[in-house]
């Protein structure tokens, strides 16, 4: 029975038009592909095609009128997914006016993680395709789960495009679901199917430990200036968090291969250790950069030489008079 729905399915694209004459010979559809330099890599695809299945409002003989939304599972093997490509053509009698969106979910029936969309003019007129791209904001997933590319447009009359398909499969880790009653249930009737899709991807990498540079000695209640680095190999944004070892904390966000001047003040003398690390956005932290600074007490008179003079009170009060306090220690 499913290979009956199927059969049904791509013979209404052909004869139901999308603007192609049921006169006309049928050819294979045709698609074109370009090459984007990026730091991800391709995850998980199916390109193999040879039909085609509607997203959008769309009727034939065989279908009555609905709204199509079709979705396309798959299982992540990278821990970034960072935008997807679908193979796609458009209707054009009459013309589709609205945009193709596409959301990414970890269930049918949840929200969309990231979003993005096309608009009709971006898609070639069928029966020609051509792969499209959507990108969005890199989000971490879990590998070997199971997420789902949904595709919909907005419920006009004849408003639709076709998502291209491979009839026979061809993708082992996901399948094809349709909804024709607005998501409030999905089917799988068509599993045997796979549209043609690719995802990129990348594995996360934690940022650089901070590098600091600045004084490492002063006075407490004086303001002292300190440089942190900041780099991620993957080029993410990250957050940087500086505990200033006496129950203090900064953070703020810095870019990747950047970095940020941060100011200090002790109000107690004492040896403080700087702590500092960076966390990028899937939650990736970097090791800590230490630094140790000191607010001494006394660098001019050893405190045996203040604990002898005050043995000798006549010594010390004079000795009082000539030198500042806080170089004895007072």
């Amino acid at each position: 029975m499913k290979k009956i729905i199927v059969f049904l399915l791509v013979n209404a694209l052909v004869i139901c038009g999308l603007g192609v004459n049921a006169s006309k010979t049928r050819l294979k559809p045709s698609f074109k592909t370009d090459v984007i330099p990026c730091d991800d890599e391709i995850d998980q695809f199916q390109t193999d095609l040879n039909e085609g299945i509607p997203v959008g409002n769309f009727e034939s003989s065989e279908f009555p009128r609905h709204n199509w939304i079709v979705a396309q599972s798959f299982v992540p093997s990278k821990e970034v997914l960072t935008r997807v490509k679908l193979i796609l053509s458009r209707n054009t009698m009459p013309p589709t006016v609205f945009p193709l969106n596409i959301g990414i979910r970890n269930s049918l029936d949840g929200k969309d993680l990231v979003q993005s969309s096309v608009e009709p003019e971006n898609v070639p007129e069928f029966p020609e395709y051509s792969m499209i791209e959507f990108d969005f904001e890199d989000i971490r997933v879990s590998v070997g789960k199971t997420y789902y590319i949904v595709a919909s447009t907005k419920n006009v009359t004849d408003n639709a495009y076709v998502w291209g398909v491979n009839l026979l499969g061809g993708y082992d880790n996901g399948g094809v679901y349709v909804s024709w009653d607005d998501e409030k249930t999905w089917r799988e009737d068509l599993y045997e199917i796979d549209t043609c899709f690719i995802t990129y991807g990348r594995d996360n990498s934690p940022p650089y430990p901070p590098t600091i540079t600045g004084p490492t000695t002063g006075k407490a209640g004086e303001p002292y200036g300190y440089d942190f680095t900041a780099y991620d190999p993957d080029g993410d944004n990250m957050t940087y968090y500086v505990d200033w070892g006496d129950n203090t904390v900064d953070q703020g966000f810095v870019p990747s291969d950047g970095g940020m001047t941060l100011a200090h003040i002790w109000t107690k003398k004492g040896t403080y250790t700087i702590k500092a690390k960076l966390i990028d956005p899937f939650g990736a932290e970097s090791d800590w950069g230490t630094l140790v600074v000191s607010m001494p007490k006394n660098k001019a008179i050893d405190r045996v030489l203040i604990h002898f003079l005050e043995r000798y009170s006549p010594m010390f009060t004079i000795l009082k008079h000539l030198l500042p306090l806080q170089v004895l220690g007072i």
